[in-house]
């Protein structure tokens, strides 16, 4: 059997198309600096900002995510 130039063209990339691997490093990324805001943030105006702070990171995490397809 022999393979023909077309075989190896390739296949279009859809936008919310991610690999699972891709989906944990990104996730353990948002983690990371969810984790580093929280501390820092609780360190300066106490944990009601810190509380506030990291769950307006979150939701603006997934809305990149969703919108674009990508983290960051």
């Amino acid at each position: 059997m022999t393979l023909r130039p077309k075989d190896f063209e390739p296949k279009p990339d859809l936008p919310h198309e991610v690999s699972t691997g891709r989906w944990f490093i990104g996730g353990v990324i948002v983690a990371a600096l969810l984790v580093a805001g929280n501390l820092f943030f609780r360190q300066i105006a106490g944990p009601s900002f810190a509380l506030g702070f990291g769950c307006g990171m979150f939701f603006l995490g997934i809305f990149i995510r969703l919108k674009y397809g990508r983290w960051i």
